[in-house]
């Protein structure tokens, strides 16, 4: 656990400037094992924008044996300049350095990720142009990942000859080099239209075509991929409703690379939205996948490994009225392998509101809820899939007193409990969390500013109790304009 002193929070955006420029920096932690830096300076109203960043963090994986610590540190930056009202040119860069210690035989983790990338966009006739240009460079220091340089250029134009018609393309194309290998590319081509053909009816149609070039693989994978889709969208009053149907095939290469499977997928996916009994919402979305073109399997189980039908159903309601709101919600998915006889099932639902009791009280709250379940029929005993899946509840309270213009109180509580069967007896299968933060916060007449904060956490696990701790934060935060 760290301890000590640090600074929480250092802000600085100058009172005087010059009329057309903004300049913003903020830090964070500094002085801690955890602390980041952004600042940004946008001028001539926003012709030239320049952004920055810094973040370190430090941390413990979660493992039952005592380990060295990891981090992660990242820095990056981000420049724009408009050449014209509607041309601008923009550059980026990000440096991600990770290390990850886990306990014996794992060997960790140390990975240097560079990003960087150069776009130039603009009007171009009745429509907008885009250029881009990108390079990902991974490292694994460690030597257990092949590092890799992945090369990405693309160009999309957006066109509207009227004002009912909006179509756009875009291509990319994707270059990946590895020491000692054969270089690998992936192609990319999308074409989407959006046509309004009355009062709150839309048509839109979209297609991609993506190619996957990797001669370095040598078992099964995907070369081509080939999605459609075809929607309407319809508002009437205050509802609004949405039907589309997509249509899916990939060209498989089998383990032997001698044969081309073209497993074949519909998906169709629905939304409907709007007021019912007075101000309350009401929105339910769902979609039904079917594989409908299986692939043929070359190995010692041939049996089918892909899902062969896949279901989504959501319902939110949302209302309420000036000092009470209210959200619930609830979603079923469930996956299902006819072919082996195997299902797995979750239901998740959500209960939450907002509370004024008064002008100067606020309360909140929330529950939740996620179950899984499943069976294969494949398999006789114990263990059985379902043994392996969760049950997890969450709940949190918060409470909320302003004491006058100058002063607040804040009482937060969250806790968490997950279980299931847990043959194998791992870590984090079943658990419990409480965490109760308090936080008083005052402002002096001249815009000083003094708080502080009480955090005591706890958290258990039932298999591996080496995990269990109890943590108090205690911490004192000030701010002053000068």
């Amino acid at each position: 656990m760290p301890g000590g002193f640090f600074l929480k929070d250092l802000t600085y955006v100058p009172f005087m400037s010059s009329p057309g420029e903004r300049v913003f920096t903020e830090f964070q932690g500094i002085g801690g094992t955890d602390y980041r830096g952004a600042g940004r300076w946008d001028s001539n109203y926003g012709a030239t924008q320049i952004s920055g960043f810094f973040t370190n963090n430090r941390f413990f994986e979660d493992t039952p044996d005592p380990v060295s610590p990891s981090s992660r540190h990242a820095v990056g930056f981000n420049i724009r300049q408009a050449l014209t009202k509607s041309v601008s040119l923009a550059f980026g860069y990000r440096d991600d350095i990770q290390q990850n210690n886990y306990d014996a035989p794992n060997p960790g983790e140390n990975q240097d990720t560079q990003y960087q990338d150069a776009i130039a966009s603009g009007k171009l006739g009745n429509g907008f142009l885009k250029l881009s240009v990108a390079d990902l460079k991974f490292t694994d220091n460690t030597g257990t990942l092949l590092s890799s340089n992945t090369q990405t250029m693309g160009a999309g134009y957006l066109w509207t000859p009227i004002g009912a018609l909006d179509i756009q393309a875009d291509y990319t194309h994707a270059s990946i080099g590895q020491a000692g290998m054969l270089g690998s590319n992936i192609d990319t081509l999308s074409l989407r239209g959006d046509l309004s053909i009355g009062s709150g009816t839309d048509i839109n149609l979209a297609f991609v075509n993506r190619d996957i070039g990797m001669p370095n693989v040598q078992n099964a994978y995907v070369r081509h991929e080939a999605m459609g889709t075809m929607a309407i969208t319809q508002q009437y009053k205050s509802w609004r409703g949405y039907i589309g149907l997509k249509l899916q095939d990939d060209d498989r290469v089998d383990a032997a690379q001698t044969y081309v499977d073209v497993p074949k997928w519909s998906t169709l996916e629905g939304r409907i939205s709007g007021r019912i009994l007075g101000e309350n919402r009401l929105t339910i979305r769902g979609y039904t996948q079917s594989l409908y073109d299986p692939p043929t399997f070359s190995t010692m189980d041939p049996t089918n490994l892909y899902y062969t039908s896949r279901n989504f159903v959501e319902a939110r309601l949302e209302g309420g009225h000036d000092e009470l709101t209210y959200y619930l919600v609830y979603n079923f998915q469930d996956y299902r392998d006819a072919s082996r006889d195997t299902d797995i099932q979750t239901s998740q639902y959500t209960v939450g509101a907002i509370w004024q009791m008064a002008n100067s009280l606020n309360v909140f709250g929330e529950y939740h809820h996620e179950g899984w379940s499943g069976y294969s029929g494949g398999i006789s005993g114990y263990p059985n899939i379902g043994d392996f899946l969760p049950t997890t509840d969450t709940g949190t309270v918060q409470i909320i007193y302003n004491a006058n213009k100058r002063t607040y109180f804040s009482v937060n509580y969250s806790g968490f409990g997950t279980r299931n069967n847990n043959p194998l007896l791992l870590p984090d299968g079943n658990t419990a969390g409480s965490f109760v933060t308090i936080n008083g916060h005052y402002r002096f007449p001249r815009g000083y500013e003094l708080g502080f904060m009480v955090a005591p956490w706890t958290y258990h696990d039932n298999v591996v109790s080496a995990l269990n701790y109890n943590a108090t934060v205690l911490m004192l935060t000030g701010s002053a304009r000068f």
